[in-house]
């Protein structure tokens, strides 16, 4: 159906940023680069320098253990998790055959009926939903907090912003080629639409800001996506009437019913109040999209 794609160096500071920049200001402080004892030992127990933490110490080195980060991702996307937890992702995330790579990128993207952008973000939900049919789409804005605590800005990590993108353009050549090829086509597909589409998105993006004082006034913070092992439609949590299902015509439920069984993440907004046992109030929250 539908993907998004973020320009190169925005994608990287963002990732860095949220899951990378707070595991080496711990390392730095603790020593604790490896994650086994602050120092190494010399073979007669003399303590050596502190370990180089597994991500670098710095945006650079971390970045350059992560070469083509988006583009990886978006073809395996558990590569994220080496990226983020050992500041490299594993050898069969990473194939050395750079046209391969691209081939099976740009197949994999060319099937898709939508690949937007992130700064066109408003514009990619409203194709989305014309293919699709989505009944609600005010969204709440939502900027989450840094993991670890993490307040650094994007220019903290990169005070010289021309020479980040410098080296992302040397690490991330595949990410720059399919930011360069999607983003393009996503732009000339939107003025193909024309100014009537423009007034479109004008009119929801001013929907979306009323919206924003309804999220304001919720008596219980927004609640992310939990993992949860793949299970089966018969789970009882899964059983209709605990069900929020979009689908309102025949099969509707069925539908809904083996599609929250098989996917890898349990969202509040797939049930309906106090029915799941990992969110006492289910559905009932300005993130599930329904006011």
């Amino acid at each position: 159906l539908g993907t998004r794609g973020r320009e190169p160096l925005d994608y990287y500071l963002s990732f860095f940023r949220w899951g990378v920049a707070f595991r080496i200001k711990e390392a730095l402080a603790t020593g604790k680069g490896k994650g086994k004892g602050a120092l190494s030992r010399h073979w007669n127990g003399a303590a050596a320098a502190p370990r180089r933490p597994m991500w670098g110490h710095n945006f650079s080195e971390w970045a350059a253990q992560v070469p083509n980060l988006q583009s990886t991702i978006m073809a395996r996307g558990m590569a994220a998790s080496g990226a983020e937890y050992y500041g490299r992702m594993h050898g069969g995330s990473r194939p050395k055959n750079a046209q391969k790579a691209w081939q099976e990128l740009d197949e994999m993207l060319s099937a898709f009926d939508v690949v937007g952008t992130v700064s066109r973000f408003d514009e990619t939900l409203l194709l989305a939903a014309d293919l699709v049919g989505l009944p609600v789409l005010t969204y709440k804005y939502n900027r989450p907090n840094q993991k670890g605590g993490y307040r650094g800005t994007n220019a903290d990590i990169c005070p010289d912003r021309e020479a980040c993108a410098a080296l992302i353009r040397e690490l991330a050549p595949r990410d720059h080629r399919m930011w360069a090829k999607y983003s393009a086509a996503f732009e000339a597909r939107l003025a193909a639409l024309g100014p009537a589409f423009a007034r479109r998105v004008a009119g929801f993006k001013s929907a979306v800001k009323r919206a924003q004082p309804a999220w304001e006034v919720a008596p219980r913070a927004q609640t992310i996506c939990r993992y949860h092992p793949e299970t089966g439609p018969r789970a009882r949590e899964l059983a209709f009437p605990n069900l929020r299902c979009p689908v309102g015509e025949a099969g509707g439920k069925p539908l809904c019913q083996h599609f929250y069984a098989h996917r890898l993440f349990e969202c509040p907004w797939q049930y309906v109040p106090n029915s799941s046992l990992t969110d006492p109030l289910g559905c009932w929250r300005p993130s599930s999209g329904f006011l």
